[in-house]
C-alpha cells in the first residue's frame, strides 16, 4: 500500500463519507485513466461531488491535496504499466470478487461523471465498458460466490479484464 493510499484510507476513515477506500480508488482511477481529458476545475468538481461536505472548506482543501496525490500516484503506475487493483491477496476469493465489484461500480460513477460533463465521448466502446463494469458490479447480488477454484479463476479473469480496460481507455485518449 502506497503512502498516498494510506492517506486516502485515513482520510476516508476519518470523514463522513459513505465510500470505502477501495470504492474511492475505483472512482479516482477513472480520473487518472482519463487525465488527458480533465481540466483542474472539472477534477475539483468531481472530487467535491464524491468526497466533500460543502460546509467544510478547510478540510476540503487538505483532502483535495491528498486526492490529487492519489490520482497522481495512480497515473504514474498506469504510465509505468504497473497498476494493480488495490485488492489484498490474503482475502478470500469471495471477498476479492465483492471488492472488485465495488471498485468497478465506482469506476463507472467516474465514467458517468466524465460523460455528463462531455469530458469523454460516448462511444460504443465506452458504452460496452460501462455495461461490462455494471455487470461486474452486480456480482454480489446476482451470482453465487464461493471460495473455490472456479470462482478463483473467475476472479483472475475479471481482474485481468478490468486492468486491460483501464489501459484501453488510456490508449484511446492518446
Amino acid at each position: 500500500m502506497s503512502l498516498s493510499t494510506k492517506k486516502l484510507k485515513k482520510m476516508i476513515d476519518g470523514a463522513d463519507n459513505p465510500f470505502s477506500p477501495i470504492e474511492a480508488e475505483g472512482y479516482l482511477t477513472c480520473f487518472a485513466a482519463n487525465s488527458n481529458n480533465l481540466s483542474i476545475d472539472l477534477l475539483n468538481k468531481a472530487l467535491s461531488i464524491y468526497f466533500f461536505d460543502a460546509n467544510d472548506d478547510i478540510k476540503t482543501e487538505e483532502n483535495s491535496a491528498i486526492l490529487r496525490e492519489v490520482i497522481s500516484d495512480i497515473s504514474k503506475s498506469l504510465s509505468n504499466k504497473t497498476y494493480l487493483l488495490p485488492i489484498d491477496n490474503q482475502m478470500s476469493i469471495s471477498s476479492k470478487l465483492i471488492t472488485l465489484s465495488k471498485w468497478t461500480q465506482n469506476f463507472v460513477l467516474g465514467l458517468n461523471f466524465l460523460l455528463e460533463n462531455k469530458s469523454i465521448r460516448n462511444t460504443l466502446n465506452i458504452q460496452d465498458i460501462i455495461h461490462d463494469f455494471v455487470e461486474i458490479g452486480k456480482i454480489e447480488e446476482h451470482y453465487i460466490i464461493q471460495d473455490n477454484e472456479e470462482c478463483n479463476n473467475y476472479y483472475n479473469d475479471i481482474n485481468a479484464y478490468v486492468i486491460s480496460v483501464v489501459y484501453q481507455i488510456i490508449m484511446n485518449q492518446e
